[in-house]
């Protein structure tokens, strides 16, 4: 290839060497995006670090432990930069462990004296992760977020800030709409004896058969609402039925002592060690001290047939 310029009023032609040019070309694209990359890679650096001050700074530790996850996985583009970035990283690490250490202490000691305040029972199940038992109710605590799971039979009703206050309030609203207007034990009973009936019928089963817990909820749900909601079947007419009601009703069925009533009898049956891990398709049934097992299905026969 010829390339003509001037120099000073010389026109001049020089002949290129063609066996390069592409090579040439190819190296320049690839190490234009090696730059692009370190621009970027340095770009989500400094904006992971901006992100870790302003989560300081709001007293937001959840935000800074985020942005930190990011950063540690992070490089710079020079050995010493990528040093500092590290020492950083450490630094804020030992800052949010410490301050895991003394929110578990903070815990411990105000969860005891808030619940005491409010009349309710508190004990500490576990402590990494902070765990308590409040009622029928526990508080299981994450504390890289700072928040709070309170939960009845495993499963979550609420989430919230993890403070003694906002959980305890939590607490109380739960148990108020777990216990509801009332529970009449023998009603229960034929509710879950004629949504049982239905689901056989729904599936050709003769009256034994065993039904598992989770085809039966729609059910119940269907088989609980009102005149109101079968004369408009709309959506705001529609009362919820959650797993978890479910959950604590059979066991305040059970602690009534109502599992026979007219020649049948309720049985539960046990989930194995591979339905298990299918939760939402079994619920776990626990007494008052929130000991309990995972139950997969649901049953009505004579008391003859079970024994």
């Amino acid at each position: 290839m010829r390339v003509t310029f001037l120099e000073g009023s010389t026109r001049m032609t020089v002949e290129t060497p063609e066996e390069t040019r592409p090579a040439l070309a190819d190296l320049a694209a690839t190490f234009g995006k090696d730059v692009e990359a370190l621009e970027n890679s340095a770009r989500a650096v400094g904006k992971a670090v901006k992100d870790v001050a302003r989560a300081f700074q709001a007293g937001e530790s959840a935000k800074a432990l985020a942005a930190l996850q990011k950063l540690e996985k992070s490089t710079l583009p020079s050995p010493e930069m990528t040093e500092r970035l590290k020492s950083f990283t450490g630094q804020v690490k030992a800052h949010l462990d410490e301050e895991d250490r003394r929110l578990k202490f903070y815990l411990a000691k105000h969860m005891r004296d808030a619940a005491a305040h409010v009349g309710m029972e508190v004990g500490m199940l576990t402590t990494d992760p902070p765990e308590f038992r409040l009622g029928p109710l526990t508080a299981l605590f994450d504390l890289s977020r700072r928040s709070a799971s309170v939960r009845y039979a495993r499963l979550e009703l609420e989430k919230v800030a993890a403070t003694p206050e906002a959980v305890l309030e939590a607490c109380r609203r739960g148990i108020l709409a777990l216990e509801g207007k009332g529970f009449d034990a023998e009603r229960y009973f034929h509710v879950l004896l004629d949504a049982y009936k239905v689901r056989l019928t729904r599936t050709n089963q003769p009256m034994g058969s065993r039904v598992e817990l989770a085809d039966l909820l729609a059910e119940i749900a269907f088989s609980m609402q009102s005149e109101r909601f079968y004369d408009d079947p709309q959506r705001e007419n529609f009362v919820p039925y959650s797993r978890v009601q479910f959950a604590y009703d059979l066991a305040r069925l059970r602690r009534a002592g109502k599992l026979s009533h007219q020649g049948l009898r309720l049985a539960l049956g046990s989930a194995t060690a591979g339905t298990t891990k299918q939760k939402s398709r079994v619920l776990y049934i626990e007494d008052e001290r929130g000991n309990g097992q995972y139950y997969l299905t649901l049953w009505f026969s004579t008391p003859e047939r079970i024994a």
